[in-house]
């Protein structure tokens, strides 16, 4: 088991050389399926391509998003064999990293996609590797031996990784890693979501939506007890749940989300879409939602809220892992305290009876997602770390 401990190994000083050219080349590694995750690497390329020379490596399901022209896309099909990756998927992807011949790789999924564990020794032999850590613990119910194994492969061969907000930080921190190795970076706004199709929707009144993936520390287990406390004060309330189940290491854990969801499905006033959403119904139940609702048990960050403000839609949470750093209270979107469901069910009933403060509130939300989750600053930041590194 000492493989497994989270204290990286020292790692061997190496002296990386700029090639010298005006920009810095960066090749970026985004291979996870269509998504937050994937999103996140192909906003970022594209907001980087204006400071750097810039290509992404990206999973063949991501050939339909619209990626700036200026932007080198490379198309990689993931093949696999007893469920690990294929070498000629690998070879692939280091063909296209000699042909390009970057300065630097960005894996912008991290540990959030465990196919790539496997490429980074390969990479990093050549050249500095920067991983974005979305998720510097583990989440209830995925605590598996591949996850940590994942997590102690990205400490040991990345040159840096990015975090999201400080507490994710002190989370690396903790395990060992130095300070000078961590930089930590915002989530950028996911405006991409909205394409203005389905403008003619109108917000369903004292609907909320629970969006994402369905796991348990995202409080899906919560969920049935919240809609009927809320039911309770407002009996029209409606509850959407969209998102896939994870796939987690634990059978029974499994089973429980597997029983959640079907209660779920038989609770009045829920709507259930057990599958992965496409951006087009992404649009629509946002447009549809009066509020997102994000009863977490734990958490480092999420995606979920950058969404909702792109539609101006405020949220509610619980005050969990760096969730704070997105949200101003009772401006910008509600926070309760930490499994205060009581709390939580009376900020989700205050809003919903309340429109005028909710569409200020939206309001607020979009204009300060617009400032600070801007996709150029965030770029801008990161091409500073890639030249620290290099110099």
């Amino acid at each position: 088991m000492a493989l497994l401990q989270e204290v990286p190994a020292p790692k061997p000083k190496v002296e990386w050389r700029h090639t010298g050219c005006a920009k810095v080349r960066v090749a970026i590694l985004s291979l996870s399926r269509p998504g937050g995750i994937a999103y996140y690497g192909a906003l970022l390329a594209e907001a980087l391509s204006q400071f750097c020379k810039v290509m992404i490596a990206v999973s063949e399901e991501m050939r339909d998003f619209k990626f700036a022209h200026d932007l080198q896309v490379v198309p990689v099909r993931k093949r696999s064999i007893f469920g690990l990756p294929h070498p000629a998927a690998y070879r692939s992807i280091l063909r296209a990293l000699e042909d390009f011949n970057p300065d630097l790789v960005h894996d912008t999924a991290g540990n959030a996609y465990k196919w790539t564990a496997g490429l980074w020794p390969l990479v990093a032999r050549r050249r500095p590797l920067i991983i974005t850590e979305h998720d510097p613990h583990p989440h209830l119910g995925m605590d598996g031996l591949f996850a940590r194994l994942t997590r102690r492969i990205a400490r040991r061969q990345a040159q840096h990784l990015i975090v999201h907000g400080k507490k994710c930080r002190q989370a690396l921190l903790d395990t060992g890693v130095p300070a000078e190795m961590i930089s930590v970076n915002r989530h950028g706004i996911f405006a991409a979501y909205d394409q203005n199709r389905f403008t003619h929707l109108a917000e369903e009144e004292n609907t909320i939506l629970f969006f994402g993936e369905l796991r348990p520390n995202k409080g899906l287990y919560r969920l049935a007890q919240i809609i009927r406390g809320l039911r309770a004060i407002l009996p029209r309330a409606k509850l959407i749940v969209a998102g896939r189940r994870t796939i987690l290491p634990s059978k029974k854990e499994m089973k429980k989300v597997a029983a959640a969801v079907a209660l779920l499905k038989n609770e009045p006033g829920v709507e259930v879409h057990e599958r992965y959403i496409p951006d087009g119904e992404v649009e629509q139940l946002l447009r549809r939602c009066a509020l997102v609702i994000l009863p977490y048990e734990e958490a480092s960050q999420t995606g979920v809220i950058p969404v909702a403000y792109a539609f101006r839609k405020p949220v509610v949470a619980y005050d969990v892992g760096d969730l704070n750093e997105s949200i101003i209270p009772d401006e910008t979107s509600c926070l309760a305290p930490a499994g205060d469901e009581a709390a939580f069910i009376r900020a989700v009933a205050a809003l919903l009876q309340n429109a005028e403060r909710r569409q200020i509130m939206g309001g607020c939300a979009y204009q300060w997602a617009q400032r600070e989750l801007d996709w150029n600053t965030i770029a801008h930041r990161t091409a500073k770390i890639y030249e620290r590194l290099l110099s």
